[in-house]
């Protein structure tokens, strides 16, 4: 059976691609074929291990209707597609329009009239909520800017955003969300959706519905957790009547083929839902339908190649638990720019999917490493790619996972770490080493790596303890740690010895005032950015206001200005040990990043001259430990400006693992007073990473939250 699907992009905030071929894979007993189907080369889902066979491009639905038909039909005759299921908010409707003219070829698929998915889009919900009197929060589609403060002052703040698709983020003022609006592509030539936050439970109820208006499947979760964005983070299956009941009744209401799925919130005190929005494809959780015994691709696909009549679909299992997380994949350089060349490139499918590697065997014995910085719950945190790039490694025995709290994705996958334990949230590093002497005294620790900026000055004040007990660590001297500091990087000394690498212009304002000077001094954009984290680009004093409030209501009293240079992300990354001598070095360029920044896709690069300045100037400030260096590199001018350095491991450091020179061993081995031998990169592996669903054990879930532990391995 041949099955295209389209959406395997998204990022961090990800399509549904790769969840439903994930259940198809999992729920359909026929041998699959499936072909991933994008709009970028860089669709990082669809090179994840063991879910696409073949991955194809498609021109883009915005560009010509006739183009992207045409590359279809040339696929189908080529591959003979069977079923195809879209799963981009963006192409349904274009592929609904298309669908009588692939059914002709043999291109079987479920989809919407145009009209009604016209009618339910996020644009004219809002009308139809009305129209049908349904319960729902207040929200409005604002397509002139001119009216977008005072509707949102009409709403009142905070509000969650939206735009025409998939995309959504809380704004809690009016300058947060003329930034927000901007971020999500409202205006000039698309409206937001403004919407009034409800208190109240959260809810999603995913469905298929079959060629002749019958329900196949429906599922429905309950949100366990929400990030920042708004977004469901994890989620458990209920019964809920009312919600059944509301879907039920909706169905009646509208002519729908195909899977929708519609966002509900109880509000305090209440047994109606409300419903908040709806989108006319899979969810990216629906893999959960599978775990939970309704798989609903499945039942999509089953009903289009019309197999033999089906029992009666059982009800969802109550209970079944899914949490978001992230898996990372390399694919050679030579498959993408294939890919790039003909439209046309084998997948990944040879791999299992998210395995841990025979190397791996929970059983082995070796060194016993512990790492912090396992959740990706509102950002990648760097211990994910240290703790899969460790499991790569023969000498390293157990993995444990400290975390601090009960989402903490990489707690519970058990391909990266073998159990976990929560740490105290606090300030107090007495509170924390008594945590850790717990952990350890029931869990041997020969090294821990600590991988989050704002927790090593707690590791400073208790590393002498630390050592006592015989965990070993690699870590900077508190004067170290300062120097690369943002403020005293820029204000210091700033020379790097190079002409072609050297740090920005700076200033530092301390107030509004001094960032119209900054931009009058500079004469062109410039960047803003917070003394810890956070980057403003401005574009004329206009918008100074917003960046300098943006900052200030975190609590920040000065920022830094800088001009704004364009060019490419290069991240030099190296281990240093005790003497302050680069072990290791690897240099990448990043292809893709997240709205947050985080790197979703890396290639490796050479940059002998660059590496070599980065490393002298860490043995300049005398560094020990993990870094990196984040420069901008300037082609026209072919310099590279250094923006930041991150005192501990980088997000893609598992890439390493992947090239060879594996920087979590090399600072394992170098805790331990080991001196590894260098090793240079591997450089025709590129980098990918996708969000996917996690399937938890509820009784995994309460251990972390009651007893502060849960065990993946042994």
């Amino acid at each position: 059976m041949r099955i295209a699907i389209t959406g395997f992009g998204g990022l961090d905030l990800p399509d549904s691609g790769l969840s439903v071929a994930r259940a198809l894979r999992a729920g359909l007993t026929a041998d699959l074929t499936i072909h991933a189907l994008g709009y970028d080369p860089v669709m990082t889902s669809a090179w994840m291990p063991g879910v696409a066979d073949f991955v194809h491009r498609l021109p883009r639905p915005d560009e010509r209707e006739g183009r992207l038909l045409a590359r279809l039909l040339a696929l189908h005759e080529r591959h003979g597609f069977d079923v195809l299921i879209p799963c981009v908010d963006d192409d349904i409707a274009v592929f609904s329009s298309l669908a009588s003219v692939l059914r002709k070829v043999g291109i079987r698929l479920l989809v919407p009239e145009p009209a009604w998915i016209s009618r339910l889009s996020r644009a004219n919900l809002p009308d139809f909520v009305f129209e049908h009197q349904i319960l729902a929060p207040a929200s409005i589609y604002v397509s002139d800017p001119e009216r977008l403060r005072p509707e949102a002052e009409r709403l009142r703040f905070p509000l969650l955003v939206k735009n025409e698709t998939s995309r959504q983020q809380i704004a809690t003022n009016a300058q947060e969300l003329a930034t927000v609006a901007a971020r999500l592509g409202g205006f000039p030539d698309k409206g937001v959706i403004l919407q009034q936050i409800v208190a109240g439970e959260e809810f999603s109820a995913a469905v298929v519905v079959g060629r002749e208006g019958r329900l196949l499947g429906q599922i429905t979760i309950r949100k366990l957790a929400i990030n920042d964005n708004g977004e469901g983070e994890c989620g458990a299956v209920v019964e809920d009547p009312w919600i059944e009941q509301f879907v039920q009744d909706f169905l009646k209401v509208i002519d729908w083929r195909g899977p929708l799925v519609m966002d509900f919130v109880r509000p305090q005190g209440s047994t109606q839902p409300w419903l908040k929005d709806i989108q006319c494809r899979f969810p990216s959780w629906i893999i959960l339908s599978h775990w939970a015994g309704v798989n609903l691709p499945a039942q999509l696909v089953s009903a289009l190649m019309e197999t033999p009549e089906q029992p009666a679909i059982p009800r969802p299992r109550p209970g079944a638990v899914f949490l978001h997380g992230v898996s990372e994949a390399t694919v050679p350089a030579s498959t993408l720019a294939a890919l790039e060349k003909v439209g046309s490139a084998q997948g990944n499918h040879r791999r299992e999917l998210f395995s841990v590697d025979d190397a791996d065997s929970p059983d082995r014995r070796g060194i016993s490493v512990a790492v912090t910085g396992i959740s990706s719950f509102n950002m990648i945190n760097p211990g994910l790619g240290v703790a899969r790039a460790l499991r790569r490694a023969p000498e390293i025995g157990k993995v444990y996972g400290l975390n601090y709290g009960t989402f903490d994705s990489g707690s519970y996958q058990a391909n990266l770490v073998d159990e976990a334990f929560r740490l105290p949230i606090t300030d107090s590093p007495r509170e924390l080493l008594a945590r850790i002497r717990e952990i350890h005294a029931r869990r041997p620790i020969d090294v821990l790596i600590p991988c989050l900026d704002g927790e090593l000055p707690r590791f400073f004040a208790i590393r002498d303890e630390l050592e006592a007990l015989g965990i070993a660590l690699l870590l900077p001297s508190e004067q170290a740690f300062e120097r690369r500091e943002k403020l005293n990087l820029f204000t210091g000394d700033r020379d790097l010895g190079a002409d072609d690498v050297t740090m920005p212009r700076t200033f530092i304002a301390y107030s509004l005032n001094d960032i119209y000077r900054a931009i009058s001094q500079f004469g062109g954009p410039v960047a803003v950015k917070g003394p810890l984290f956070g980057c403003v680009r401005v574009d004329s004093p206009d918008e100074a206001p917003k960046a300098w409030k943006t900052f200030s209501q975190q609590g920040e009293d000065r920022v830094i200005v800088q001009p704004w240079v364009a060019g490419e992300m290069i991240a030099v990354a190296t281990v240093c040990d005790r003497n302050h001598k680069a072990l290791s070095v690897m240099t990448a360029r990043k292809l893709a990043n997240c709205h947050r920044g985080s790197t979703w896709s890396a290639e490796v690069v050479s940059f002998p001259r660059l590496e070599a300045v980065f490393t002298g100037f860490l043995e300049r400030i005398e560094w020990v430990g993990p870094a990196e260096g984040e420069f901008l590199y300037d082609e026209q001018n072919d310099r590279f400006y250094l923006l930041e350095i991150n005192p501990r491991f980088t997000g893609w450091i598992a890439f390493s693992g992947e090239t060879g020179v594996n920087h979590p061993l090399v600072a394992v081995k170098a805790a331990l007073g080991e001196t590894p031998a260098p090793r240079k990169p591997r450089t025709d592996l590129i980098f990918m990473r996708s969000s996917y669903a996690i399937e938890v054990d509820p009784v995994r879930l309460a251990s972390l939250s009651v007893n502060g532990q849960v065990i993946n391995n042994g």
